[in-house]
């Protein structure tokens, strides 16, 4: 009798994009290592630009984690890339985005499991991204970098939730940042379908919006999204970032990526968005982080206008694709 193996697919898919593969890196490897139920997952890393005296030891350690693993090299820089490369290549139902400085915590993977093996209709979670400091910040800044430093939890600040699942169309109260997102292979798939709408333009690196892209689909598909704070990831976060210049660049920045995206936002979102509510609903929630600290009074200044050079810039970009449609449509 012929006997035909039948390989399982991974349940999830441990997704590390790396551009400078840190020291922190190292400490990310071991707390996969040391997650239970390794067995159901498979680690993919893109290298997106590592240095090549690097290159072996990231790839030696890839090679000891006690499950699947692939080591993807990315040219086209940027996080909008990267991210598309391991979702063509991820075979998990699920996928695990994490970040170069993040590490798991203890029986993450386990929590993560039990979550999805209960709950159906969910295509976006939020996990707790806790920030672990190089060096204690003042507690505005724990609240603020909620916002621009990609963690959701640090010191007296922690979200008002317990485990929540909010089902289409609610909008989440809780977005995850890219590192500690966990979505489902169907919000993979679209985004990388719904890509190619985008211009060239927005999907460089100095664009930074594609944590958001990839969660809007969440809501185009009509799908349900969840906080679930068993599911612990920490972001360690050197000095260097918490000066008022690192924090000035960075929120302009990644602001600016914001507004540039937003002509283009219905093209992934399915939540209910005009033009004024959602200027409005920034407005708001900028107007909101001023009473925190003086220090935020300029930082809200700057995501302000960074938001609306961004749109402007978006609008444009817009108008020139539709002439080309128009133009190859006559």
């Amino acid at each position: 009798m012929r006997v035909i193996s039948v390989e399982l697919l991974p349940q999830i898919s441990i997704i590390i994009c790396t551009n400078r593969a840190p020291k922190t890196i190292d400490e990310l490897f071991l707390s996969i290592q040391h997650q239970s139920e390794l067995n159901k997952c498979e680690v993919i890393l893109v290298d997106n630009g590592i240095v090549a005296s690097q290159v072996e030891r990231i790839r030696q350690q890839l090679v000891q984690l006690p499950c699947s693993s692939f080591y993807l090299y990315e040219p086209r820089s940027g996080l909008w890339h990267a991210r598309r490369s391991a979702f063509a290549k991820a075979r998990g139902v699920w996928m695990l985005l994490l970040d170069d400085d993040n590490e798991l915590a203890e029986m993450a993977i386990k929590h993560l499991l039990a979550f999805i093996a209960n709950h159906h209709g969910v295509g976006g979670i939020s996990s707790r991204v806790v920030a672990r400091w190089e060096r204690h910040p003042a507690t505005w800044l724990q609240r603020f970098g909620t916002c621009c430093l990609s963690f959701t939890e640090s010191g007296l600040y922690s979200p008002r939730y317990g485990e929540t699942v909010w089902s289409h169309p609610r909008v989440p109260g809780i977005r995850p940042p890219g590192g500690g997102m966990i979505i489902h292979r169907k919000i993979a798939g679209a985004f990388l379908i719904d890509f190619s709408l985008l211009p060239s333009e927005i999907t460089q690196p100095s664009v930074p919006c594609e944590d958001h892209a990839i969660y809007c689909e969440v809501g185009h598909h009509a799908m349900a999204t969840a906080y679930v704070p068993t599911i612990v990831v920490y972001h360690n976060l050197d000095a260097s970032r918490t000066s008022l210049a690192a924090l000035t660049r960075l929120n302009f920045r990644m602001i600016r990526g914001y507004g540039v995206f937003t002509p283009f936002e219905l093209l992934f979102s399915g939540y209910d968005k005009g033009w004024l509510r959602l200027i409005g609903g920034v407005v708001v929630g900028q107007l909101r982080l001023v009473m925190l600290h003086p220090k935020t009074w300029w930082l809200v200044l700057v995501r302000l206008v960074a938001f609306f050079v961004g749109v402007a810039h978006g609008v444009a970009l817009r108008n020139v694709a539709g002439r080309r449609g128009a133009g190859q449509d006559d």
